[in-house]
């Protein structure tokens, strides 16, 4: 079916037809909610709402603000872009019930849909708010792990580098052996299950199962570069057997998301029915950004010159295609087109990445565009009254409302945006920043495992403030 792209006019021909806008969040490997034999709730969404629909990985901004943790989702929006409706991961004969059940909401209880809207938005302001507790994200992390398969949790299961990054540093931090193999245990069992490709290389998404027995066919960069940089951290402790899962997937990176004709990496890759593997042709500037931090890791630790002249050519592309005059960087890049500029994950990880260049490098070309990368990053992000970050510039609100922005302390599968910013003061020595970042923000959530690096960046924040001179 012919689909709408996001944009304001959408949100103007849904108030000149009064009718509501679905929003449907989807991406190749995750979508199938209107199949090509399902006419009637294909004929349904385009006759009767404003069908959008949206690439999550190419719009993230828009996914976090209506997204309930993962796609295919579907949203159902009003005129003035707040939303009434979600669910997510419905079955796919569930969808022309669930739109004839909006429909008719939408024309005789429109103003229960109202208060609706009204009481959850007062809700998300006047909730209750809480300090970041360090202690008690470690708890948080202790009392969901699988002693039995490691990792967290007991459904679908994802590695959570974010949170075993913090446990390591948690276990240095307090001289307790506890935390450390909870993160060694976790790591062997994923290193030794069939979320590890031995035939192809890199690593699978998550498994369905608590077990790491039913991986996703899907390999994104971002979990094969946040592995690295959590096993060359682990190597550390004298564990050898890391540091060659780390060789690994390096070259699975080099051979298999390195584009050596364009000389930059792709973002995803989706396994095919017929056993071959659909590459996502996107570039994504996040995940080339984590993939170039890891690869500086590698040359470093590992002593591979060979991944410091990829991260070079990777972050040339960048340099030309996804980074403007300003400093502002676009998160996505698909023939000659570049889209969503200035969000702040995509800011704060390529300002770093050039910043690594620069140590490892020593070149002052990439000093110089970080300096202009984070200039932009504050002039078009910073929110004074908050002392932290927006998630993206205000001029990218297409919603066209007075939302309240995001600010963002959660980790999804990034680090949180303010704490990538925070390591990246850390970085330049810039301990006042830090701690504008760091210190005393209330939280939306109860201090849990998706703190983890705001966690482990207060403990860092803390080691560096009683060195400093």
């Amino acid at each position: 079916m012919a689909w709408h792209t996001w944009s304001p006019a959408v949100f103007q021909e849904a108030r000149e037809r009064d009718c509501p806008v679905l929003l449907y969040l989807a991406a190749p490997g995750c979508e199938g909610l209107f199949a090509a034999e399902d006419n009637f709730a294909r004929t349904l969404a385009a006759e009767r709402f404003v069908a959008v629909r949206v690439d999550p990985f190419r719009r993230p901004d828009i996914a976090r603000r209506y997204a309930a943790g993962g796609w295919p989702a579907l949203a159902v929006l009003g005129a003035d872009g707040r939303a009434f409706a979600l669910v997510v991961d419905m079955p796919p004969d569930n969808v022309q019930l669930f739109l004839w059940r909006i429909l008719e909401n939408y024309q005789k209880r429109r103003a229960l849909i109202d208060k609706k809207i009204e009481r959850a938005a007062s809700k998300q302001t006047r909730g209750k708010k809480w300090n970041l507790d360090i202690n008690r994200v470690y708890a948080a992390a202790v009392s969901n792990f699988d002693t039995l398969h490691g990792g967290f949790g007991s459904g679908v299961k994802f590695i959570e580098g974010s949170v075993l990054r913090f446990l390591l540093d948690y276990a240095k931090e307090n001289q307790d052996k506890k935390p450390r193999d909870m993160v060694l245990k976790s790591l062997d069992a994923f290193l030794n299950s069939p979320m590890l490709d031995t035939e192809a290389g890199g690593v699978l998404a998550y498994s369905y199962t608590p077990d790491w027995s039913t991986p996703t066919r899907e390999k994104d960069a971002l979990d094969q570069a946040a592995l690295v940089l959590l096993l060359l951290q682990a190597a550390k402790g004298d564990e050898p057997g890391y540091a060659r899962a780390a060789t690994d997937l390096v070259a699975f990176m080099r051979t298999r998301l390195f584009d050596s004709v364009r000389g930059v990496f792709v973002g995803r890759q989706i396994g095919t029915l017929d056993g071959q593997w659909w590459t996502d042709p996107a570039v994504y500037a996040d995940r080339n950004a984590l993939s170039i931090r890891a690869l500086v890791a590698a040359a470093r630790d590992l002593h591979d010159p060979e991944a410091a002249a990829m991260a070079v050519q990777a972050m040339d592309f960048l340099l030309t295609h996804c980074i403007d005059e300003r400093g502002a960087v676009y998160h996505c890049y698909l023939d000659g087109e570049r889209t969503a500029p200035g969000l702040l994950e995509d800011q704060a990880l390529v300002a770093a990445a050039l910043l690594d260049l620069y140590a490892l490098r020593g070149e002052k070309r990439f000093a110089r565009r970080a300096d202009t990368v984070v200039h932009f990053m504050e002039e078009a992000l910073f929110d004074s009254a908050a002392g932290a970050f927006r998630d993206r510039p205000e001029g990218a609100t297409l919603e066209n409302i007075a939302s309240q922005p995001i600010i963002p302390y959660e980790d999804s599968a990034l680090p949180a945006g303010n704490i990538l910013a925070a390591e990246l003061y850390m970085d330049l020595n810039d301990l006042d920043r830090v701690a504008t970042l760091l210190g005393n923000k209330r939280l939306k959530q109860q201090p849990g495992r998706t703190h983890s690096s705001y966690a482990r960046a207060l403990l860092r924040y803390e080691r560096m403030r009683h060195t400093s001179p």
